[in-house]
């Protein structure tokens, strides 16, 4: 298979998820099970994936993406960051990409860690994952 096959194969697989996601997690349904949540938190998300009947990571995209809040969301295994979903409308660009240690000073490191355990949703120092130019308007 070449480069070319590949990356229409992955195309179409993309395009068949979103439009899964659609019909899982209706829009206007989850923005209404969105404006219930005053602060966002992780079970939030989870009971959320549970009421839709879908992924964690695909809940984790939709929320990005439906959230009115500047949101990110970032997964991390192992001390490495495995996914990113963003608001793509109102969040700046993140430092940090896939395949990446988590910046030492984050939250992450601070909070007690185990398999399977989830962490909670913080507010966190913009400087450590965004470039300094942009964590600079988020401190003002």
């Amino acid at each position: 298979m070449d480069m070319r096959d590949q990356d229409r194969r992955q195309r179409k697989e993309a395009e068949a998820n979103r439009f899964a996601a659609m019909l899982l997690m209706p829009p206007p349904v989850l923005r209404g099970e969105l404006r219930q949540i005053y602060r966002p938190d992780v079970a939030d998300l989870i009971r959320l994936a549970r009421t839709f009947d879908v992924s964690k990571d695909a809940l984790a995209r939709a929320y990005a993406e439906y959230s009115r809040e500047a949101v990110a969301i970032v997964v991390i295994r192992n001390d490495r960051i495995l996914r990113i979903y963003r608001s793509a409308r109102n969040f700046p660009w993140i430092g940090a990409s896939p395949g990446q240690s988590v910046p030492e000073g984050s939250i992450y490191h601070s909070e007690p860690r185990s398999p399977g355990r989830i962490s909670t949703a913080e507010e966190c120092e913009p400087v450590l994952w965004l470039p300094a130019s942009r964590a600079k308007a988020f401190r003002q």
